[in-house]
């Protein structure tokens, strides 16, 4: 897989993280007695889109220089892609009444709909999942500002 593939992965599915924040944050601006994991749960959905748009902007900057440089599909960072792509689509899935509660002050429901649909394990659970990825793409950047470097 090279550079520019990587990008184009990461950008599908940094949309969908900036979409699940924004739920998250209407959620939380709207549930006063949201419990503090919800908002953990942001921070970290927050701290991954800025990590996602950091190897974006990255890539811009560097692009004439990974030219030629791929990544096998068994890499770390393929592999860790996917899974974090599947990750956030299921997340997204689990909070996708909660995002059409936010959007809608309907009262026939409403109150239903704003139950918060993760168990407190299972929310745990993705946060720490969500930071290791901000991690290993933080990282990845790092190997690869190396790599652009050991070039010049």
């Amino acid at each position: 897989m090279d550079p520019l593939s990587i990008t184009a992965s990461i950008v599908s599915f940094l949309g969908l993280a900036v979409q699940i924040a924004g739920t998250l944050r209407d959620y939380v601006d709207g549930v006063k007695s949201a419990p503090d994991e919800v908002r953990s749960l942001l921070l970290e959905v927050t701290a991954l889109c800025q990590v996602l748009q950091d190897w974006v902007g990255f890539y811009f900057l560097h692009k004439n220089d990974l030219n030629g440089r791929r990544f096998e599909s068994s890499s770390v960072l393929c592999i860790e892609i996917e899974v974090c792509r599947c990750q956030l689509e299921e997340l997204h899935g689990k909070l996708a009444n909660l995002s059409e509660a936010c959007s809608s002050k309907k009262l026939p429901g409403w109150v239903e709909r704003m139950k918060w649909p993760l168990k407190k394990d299972e929310l745990q659970q993705t946060v720490v999942q969500l930071q290791g990825f901000a991690q290993i793409f933080q990282f990845s950047m790092v190997i690869q500002n190396w790599f652009v470097h050991a070039l010049l």
